[in-house]
């Protein structure tokens, strides 16, 4: 099997949720109403490893510098505060595993746990 990361491989879970649900129907029915209830909970990181592993790829290669990584850092930064008033809209056209798994009503509490952590904790890279 070849290694995944954890972007991919959450990924890979949330893509393969509705048949981790069906196999768990008779097996651990306590896990399976955990992971129905959390599926907003894995769709956000999913989408946040994706919008990381995207930058991760702007940082590969051999004609990189310091200004370009300074430059793709900060862009990075920048779309996250952007990412952060859209979510505070309810607005999720950049996340869309979240989009497709709630409805506009319904933002769990860990994937605005989640949106301030993410912003917060990057907030002060902006002196990078």
């Amino acid at each position: 099997m070849r290694w995944l990361s954890k972007g991919n491989c959450l990924t890979r879970f949330y893509n393969l949720f509705n048949s981790v649900i069906e196999l768990l129907e008779n097996k651990d029915t306590e896990l399976r109403e955990n992971l129905i209830t959390s599926k907003n909970d894995i769709a956000y990181p999913t989408d946040l490893y994706t919008l990381l592993n995207n930058m991760n790829l702007q940082l590969q290669g051999d004609d990189l510098n310091l200004i370009k990584t300074k430059n793709v850092v900060a862009a990075f930064v920048a779309k996250l505060l952007l990412h952060k008033k859209n979510i505070g809209r309810r607005e999720f056209h950049n996340f869309p595993n979240l989009s497709v798994s709630c409805n506009n009503d319904d933002l769990s509490s860990t994937a605005n746990v989640w949106k301030i952590f993410t912003v917060t904790s990057l907030k002060d890279s902006r002196t990078f």
